[in-house]
């Protein structure tokens, strides 16, 4: 079984209300992204051609426990607002608000069963996925020459 962790990259939904996703476009849109409280929680991202790898590496092996699957690589909501900004060449507008009581101040999946099990780990930078990410939600906003 597979626990997968944040995953992202093109063919996303544009509404699907995940953190890449609502970054991307709330900055091709040029209206603000809500940061709840300081924005210093961290969040790990795994590009999506690195998570069918490792689902293909899980299904491949003898493993019958649960496993997860992921990046460990943190980074902070507004860090990442600020990758995305950059990667677009696009101005990034924050608007913080109140702090969810609920929101983890830092999310990291443990993936030791995954490296020792399945020998796999993530390799996209999180700038090259993005980049992809970011140019798949571009090429969607972009009006059709018909």
């Amino acid at each position: 079984m597979a626990r997968i962790f944040n995953t992202y990259g093109p063919g996303m939904q544009r509404d699907d209300g995940r953190v890449v996703s609502n970054f991307v476009t709330r900055i091709l849109d040029g209206t603000p992204i809500d940061i709840y409280g300081e924005g210093h929680q961290t969040r790990c991202f795994c590009y999506v051609d690195d998570m069918i790898e490792a689902l293909i590496a899980l299904m491949i092996s003898d493993c019958a426990t649960p496993v997860n699957l992921g990046s460990d690589r943190e980074v902070s909501v507004t860090a990442l607002a600020h990758l995305i900004g950059r990667v677009l060449k696009m101005p990034v507008y924050l608007r913080h608000t109140s702090a969810l009581i609920d929101d983890p101040q830092e999310r990291r999946p443990d993936l030791e069963k995954c490296h020792r099990v399945l020998g796999w780990q993530a390799t996209t930078e999180l700038e090259v996925g993005l980049l992809k990410t970011a140019a798949f939600f571009a090429q969607m906003q972009e009006p059709s020459h018909a």
